[in-house]
């Protein structure tokens, strides 16, 4: 973590991963902070931490978990049972797309020389379900088939139907999501550092 190579210590964290004769450290960062104070402290420590480990001759990346937020007004992903995955943020909210740009462009403005996204980045099962049928969702699934369905008629065609329109259009909504998150934060990083 981040943090835990500046509360450790930088040189104590060196000695350890030198060690294991890594060519690059990566920086891992949990969550999305929205408190600007917290994350401005964030984002110096890892400029900090990316030139200390740069100078012992590492390549430097941060690693970031990247739908992770605690704040409740971003849509939280919704699993075919109809259940919230608390604190996963689906990637088709503008809000939380909007913030995340600029968390990665924090990133990018700290020097590191990549940005690893942690396999969070999907939606597979999640706990006991699979996601996401929020609303951004039911919609492009109603687009996509030309009909509207609930979250528990379509429930049925997802997980039990075989392959059928509906899971198609399902799975083509989750991966445009996808894509359209993993754009918009190229897109903010190459804002920043091409």
């Amino acid at each position: 973590m981040n943090s835990t190579v500046t509360k450790v210590g930088r040189e104590e964290t060196l000695a350890e991963v030198k060690k294991f004769a890594p060519k690059r450290v990566l920086l891992a960062f949990e969550t999305l902070n929205e408190d600007k104070a917290i994350r401005k402290a964030e984002f110096e420590n890892l400029r900090v931490n990316t030139e200390f480990f740069k100078a012992h001759g590492y390549e430097v990346g941060a690693w970031i978990v990247p739908l992770n937020s605690r704040n409740e007004a971003y849509q939280d992903m919704i699993k075919i049972n109809g259940n919230p995955v608390k604190g996963l943020k689906c990637p088709s909210c503008e809000g939380f797309r909007a913030f995340a740009k600029e968390y990665y462009k924090g990133l990018a403005e700290s020097g590191v020389d990549m940005i690893l996204i942690d396999d969070g980045f999907r939606y597979s099962i999640l706990g006991e379900a699979p996601a996401c049928l929020c609303p951004w969702h039911l919609k492009e699934i109603e687009r996509l088939t030309g009909e509207a369905k609930t979250v528990d008629e379509l429930r049925e065609y997802i997980i039990k139907g075989g392959k059928n329109k509906y899971r198609d259009a399902w799975l083509t909504a989750n991966g445009n999501a996808m894509r359209l998150f993993a754009k918009d934060m190229r897109d903010a990083v190459n804002e920043v550092n091409p």
